[in-house]
């Protein structure tokens, strides 16, 4: 292809149809590059194998020696004996089960 940009046309000029027929389009377009690529004999990107210049991860700061935050731990919150099935059956039985009929879209 050779191209550094690849214009298509999504055959509307609603931006709402736009946004709707545009993952299947760009979808469609690296479907094409894939099989470009495959054709010519090259099985993966070397441009994905290759580090940015702009990785974030490899800019990003180590903080060593952090300072003690001053909170108060937050005590470890028990395991409950319940079942899955019992917790569920709980659930059921209270009110949170109910649906309201002012819910809305229901």
């Amino acid at each position: 292809m050779g191209h550094p940009e690849i214009w298509r046309s999504l055959q509307t000029d609603s931006l709402k149809i736009s946004l709707r027929r545009l993952p299947n389009a760009m979808a469609r377009v690296e479907t094409e590059i894939e099989h470009r690529r495959w054709a010519a004999g090259l099985h993966c990107d070397p441009t994905l194998l290759e580090p940015l210049s702009d990785d974030a991860v490899a800019k990003r700061q180590v903080i060593h020696d952090a300072a003690p935050v001053d909170a108060e731990p937050v005590p470890p919150v028990p395991a409950s004996k319940l079942t899955l099935g019992e917790t569920y059956e709980q659930y059921d039985r209270s009110d949170a089960g109910v649906v309201s009929p002012n819910a809305g879209g229901l």
